[in-house]
């Protein structure tokens, strides 16, 4: 049925169909073989007349259908000379409302030949064209950043840029299983209407083994136009970024003894304790109204899966800081493989001593020292003694 449907339009478009009646012959020709909701085309009417008398009093009374205007109703020409022909151009505009269909503009032309009034009438077959254009927009993923084993929501609009509605649509996810697996692969929606915005969502839980990296899912799209007559199809491939897991300690490796007003250092240790390697790593302190610290920021560089890094800090005590632990957040910025941002924050306890507590600890050691010394000198005395004999 469709092929003859094809067969019917070339021949309705591209040639010229004529007809005779006595000795005026009417040629007509359309611009566009199909015609879309809302917009115009031209036919073009040629009036030949070949024989030896002059055609007089040619009118053309013409009738639109359903949806279709036309610039001319009534065209009327005095006279048509011997072996001349004469074009009318007639604008047809097509209403934005209007359904998918074959429609007809009636034509009827009356003329005199010798004294004899002739009549006809010609059909022209007018193709109106509605299509649905169904597009993925919108696509997000949710948790945005994706790690093995995570269950992911892949998330999407489907939305219709065409003049007609979509019928029946089909939504397929392709499984590729070394890489995730979708609870369900396809949604059934019945219309989605021109202009009409359709939310799609699959849940994907990804492959615990999976290597990082980026990876196309194929979502096709099958769906029909409003007089499900045509078929339409697509297919898009959506990128899919798998990351490494990322696991960041940040300790304190070594502090001085810093006093309420003096200036000594602090040293932080990083560790990627992850599975992928993190970029333009950097780190700061944030703001305490206890110290100050030297510099604010540090730049580390790129640190790779199980290594690690010190960073020496100097601190600035207040004079009023009482003695006591307290609590500093850092900051650590980096970015993942595929210059995505990231930013975490942890915490790390300082000790500010009073100058008792120094006093108090020089004598603990050296008292230790003492001990030390003597515990020695006992053993070289002992081992002295056992030598002689």
């Amino acid at each position: 049925m469709r092929k003859i449907f094809i067969i019917l339009l070339s021949i309705l478009s591209f040639q010229s169909i004529c007809l005779a009646q006595g000795s005026l012959i009417i040629n007509w020709q359309l611009l566009d073989k199909e015609v879309r909701a809302g917009s115009e085309t031209l036919l073009i009417l040629t009036l030949i007349n070949p024989g030896k008398s002059a055609i007089k009093t040619i009118e053309l009374n013409i009738s639109a259908p359903e949806y279709i205007s036309l610039s001319d109703n009534y065209i009327k020409i005095e006279k048509l000379n011997p072996n001349s022909s004469q074009q009318i151009p007639i604008i047809i505009k097509v209403d934005p409302k209007a359904i998918s269909k074959i429609t007809y503009i009636t034509i009827k032309t009356t003329y005199f030949l010798d004294s004899t009034q002739e009549e006809t009438t010609i059909n022209v077959p007018i193709i109106i064209k509605r299509i649905p254009i169904i597009l993925i927009e919108d696509i997000s993923y949710e948790p945005s950043l994706i790690e093995p084993g995570n269950f992911v929501q892949l998330k999407f609009n489907l939305k219709n840029y065409g003049d007609s509605s979509a019928k029946d649509i089909r939504v397929l996810l392709t499984q590729i299983s070394n890489i995730f697996v979708a609870k369900t692969s396809e949604i059934f929606i019945r219309e989605i209407q021109p202009g009409q915005k359709i939310p799609i969502s699959f849940n994907l839980t990804i492959n615990p083994r999976v290597e990082a990296g980026t990876y196309l899912i194929p979502i096709s799209i099958y769906y029909l136009d409003e007089t499900k007559t045509e078929n339409y199809s697509s297919t898009k491939n959506i990128g899919l970024i798998i990351s490494g897991k990322y696991n960041f300690l940040v300790t304190l490796e070594s502090q001085d003894i810093l006093l309420p007003g003096k200036k000594g250092f602090v040293t932080i240790k990083v560790i990627n304790a992850g599975t992928q390697e993190a970029k333009f790593v950097s780190l700061k302190f944030l703001k305490s109204e206890n110290f100050r610290i030297f510099p604010e920021l540090v730049y580390i560089g790129n640190l790779k899966s199980d290594d690690y890094t010190t960073e020496k800090f100097e601190f600035e005590i207040g004079k009023e800081v009482k003695p006591g632990n307290y609590f500093l957040k850092i900051e650590l910025s980096y970015k993942d493989l595929y210059g995505k941002d990231l930013k975490e924050e942890h915490e790390i306890n300082i000790k500010v001593y009073s100058p008792s507590q120094i006093s108090e600890k020089d004598f603990r050691l050296l008292t230790i020292l003492l001990i030390i010394l003597a515990i020695i000198f006992l053993i070289y005395i002992l081992y002295k003694a056992k030598a002689k004999k």
